[in-house]
């Protein structure tokens, strides 16, 4: 998918390889919108203090978005890639999880996306430096 080819409201979700440094970008829009997507079976993966830690760390997690989710249902489901390395990379539904963990759910739903629905919606022609930029923001805004 190319940059031109995104609406101007798209979501994207930028995970940058702690090891390599190399960013891979998402349009998270276009993947919610996939029937692949929606046609996928939620489960229920555990929510622990663990994975709210991480996400609190290294996700950036407003305030503001995590209070408005408090106290709320969390039904719809969050979605994670099966990555390439083997591990689940979660790219929308970091603050529902953290407000998951912090309301006392120990369980949500998930929808799990092998490669070959995912690969589909990685954006090709935003350069790394544009994903270094966003480490240590909230919502990319520095």
């Amino acid at each position: 998918m190319k940059v031109k080819d995104m609406g101007p409201m798209d979501s994207v979700f930028t995970h940058v390889d702690e090891t390599t440094g190399v960013s891979t970008h998402f349009n998270v829009t276009s993947m919610e919108d996939d029937w692949r997507v929606r046609a996928r079976s939620p489960i229920r993966i555990p929510v622990d203090e663990a994975g709210a830690s991480l996400f609190m760390a290294k996700r950036g997690i407003e305030k503001h978005r995590l209070d408005r989710l408090r106290g709320l249902p969390k039904l719809d489901p969050i979605l994670i890639l099966h990555w390439i390395d083997g591990t689940h990379l979660v790219v929308d539904g970091h603050h529902r999880y953290v407000a998951a963990y912090l309301d006392g759910h120990r369980g949500m739903l998930a929808r799990m996306l092998p490669r070959s629905i995912w690969r589909r919606h990685v954006i090709t022609d935003l350069p790394d430096e544009i994903g270094h930029s966003f480490v240590g923001s909230y919502s990319g805004i520095p």
